[in-house]
């Protein structure tokens, strides 16, 4: 392919009309040849057709920069200066070096690290955990509570918040509470943290309407129903070393207590 150094000078007619056309046909072939054309300009295009590179030349004119590779063989682009690891380097997951990457290199990283991809999905040990949004409104089931026994929630080690309300299903009349407690375990309930007395000396079916705790702080943001009055309070239970992964409640009273049917609801999820 023709190489020029783009100047046209001073010439006769059919000289100028050659030296125009070699100068047109290297720019159109991208000043291709086996070497470097011998005049440069900053920023010029050249095609190395020794090794199939595409080069551009540097702004100082002093260098040539690999632009890729056009294979030839399978009439594709290759970007230069991207490195391919092996496969063994995405599993250690520590490289820094920016490198093509395939789908299935990724995959079988990630399986490396932790697991089948479809298993994690499907909740399998070692599956990421739900996120806040995604886990906000989701039922964690419902119990009843009330006449001096702890009931709750147990498997709690993806939830950061809840809300539970409350609702008298079985009482004498009138229904007499003397204190209500809850308390928290980061074990399943195999050991537990010294209650929280959340009120004493209240005369209600319903000893707590809606409650609302933060596991991860502990703060119980809670309502009952006071002499016909709404009470809104904030107390902190008291919290285990690790993470908290159950919860309980308990009415504790006289001969006539109040069963109460709590349903608790996911509010935030742990990251």
């Amino acid at each position: 392919m023709p190489q020029n150094d783009l100047v046209i000078a001073n010439q006769s007619a059919p000289d100028f009309r050659s030296d125009l056309n070699d100068a047109l046909q290297a720019l159109g072939s991208l000043n291709s040849g086996p070497t470097a054309p011998s005049t440069t300009y900053a920023n010029m295009l050249w095609y190395d057709t020794s090794n199939n590179i595409l080069k551009m030349r540097s702004e100082a004119d002093d260098a040539w920069i690999d632009i890729g590779t056009l294979n030839q063989s399978t009439n594709a682009f290759e970007v230069a200066g991207l490195t391919t690891l092996a496969q063994s380097v995405w599993e250690a997951g520590t490289d820094t070096t920016e490198a093509l990457v395939s789908p299935a290199k990724v995959k079988a990283a990630v399986e490396a690290l932790g697991g089948d991809l479809e298993a994690l999905a499907e909740g399998a040990s070692g599956a990421p955990k739900i996120q806040n949004r995604a886990l906000g409104g989701i039922s964690l089931g419902s119990f009843d509570g009330g006449n001096g026994v702890y009931a709750g929630l147990s498997d709690l080690d993806d939830i950061a918040e809840f809300l539970l309300v409350g609702q008298s299903v079985a009482a004498s009349s009138p229904s007499v509470t003397s204190s209500v407690a809850v308390r928290l375990s980061d074990d399943n309930g195999a050991t537990w943290e010294s209650p929280l007395t959340l009120e004493s000396g209240i005369t209600q079916q319903i000893p707590i309407a809606e409650l609302k705790i933060n596991l991860d702080t502990g703060d119980v943001i809670y309502r009952y129903n006071f002499s016909l009055s709404s009470v809104i309070k904030t107390k902190t239970a008291n919290l285990p070393t690790g993470n908290v992964n159950a919860f309980q409640i308990a009415a504790f009273s006289g001969s006539n207590a109040a069963t109460v049917a709590y349903h608790a609801i996911a509010l935030k999820g742990r990251t």
